[in-house]
């Protein structure tokens, strides 16, 4: 029974996956961060799933409500995670920030008021290029729809 149950939730999630992948930007709500329609209902998603993994699968009735529990228990540990990862890079970005206050405050101990000055003005020239770096390994982190990392054209 737990061999179908792991079984049935890794075809759900393969599934839902490779319908993400077939969609557009905008139907999966890349730009506001959310799906259409589910928003982080946990019961929402598990049910589009179930829905189509019963069309798919040609599940029975009994089948489909385990299918939809599998579904609704990933869909609320998959929701809690994005949510902990947020909060996450939010007090790295805070802890970020903080360092550097600490490192401007110990160069201000050593630096001139000219060299400072001359320091703040390098810093805000170099910035928009350490922007550009960031949202180029932003980028290699997370591979386009329909590309596959790893694998070149040649096919070897």
């Amino acid at each position: 029974m737990k061999k179908l149950q792991m079984i049935i939730l890794l075809v759900s999630m393969f599934s839902v996956t490779m319908l993400q992948a077939q969609r557009g930007p905008a139907q999966r709500g890349q730009s506001t961060g959310e799906r259409p329609g589910a928003g982080n209902d946990p019961s929402v998603i598990a049910e589009r799933q179930a829905n189509h993994m019963k069309a798919e699968l040609n599940l029975s009735d009994e089948q489909y409500q385990k299918v939809l529990e599998i579904n609704r228990a990933a869909a609320e540990k998959r929701i809690e995670t994005r949510e902990e990862v947020r909060q996450q890079r939010q007090a790295v970005r805070e802890n970020m920030g903080d360092m550097h206050n600490e490192r401007l405050e110990a160069l201000k101990e050593v630096l001139t008021e000219e060299q400072l000055e001359k320091y703040r003005n390098m810093q805000n020239q170099e910035r928009p290029q350490m922007q550009q770096r960031q949202r180029g390994q932003e980028q290699k982190e997370k591979p386009k729809p329909g590309k596959r990392s790893g694998r070149s054209s040649s096919g070897k």
